[in-house]
């Protein structure tokens, strides 16, 4: 199986429509089941403080790598 073209740009979409409602902090169950996957994933620190901050920043980081696999950026972030 293989991600097309039009995949990966609805996943980049998503990823950044969650990683906005993450910095307004609408849904404080998404926010907590994001922290702890991505913590799982060690894409998060882990420690709970900056919660918010550390989400949106993995979100947006995930979003550049996948752009830089598509070819839209050089390097990955």
């Amino acid at each position: 199986m293989t991600i097309v073209d039009r995949d990966a740009a609805a996943i980049l979409a998503v990823l950044a429509r969650l990683e906005a409602s993450v910095r307004v902090e609408d849904d404080p169950l998404l926010m907590d089941w994001l922290h702890r996957h991505l913590k799982e994933l060690d894409l998060v620190s882990g420690n709970g403080d900056e919660k918010t901050a550390e989400v949106a920043a993995a979100l947006l980081a995930l979003n550049h790598r996948l752009r830089a696999a598509r070819g839209e950026h050089e390097g990955i972030p």
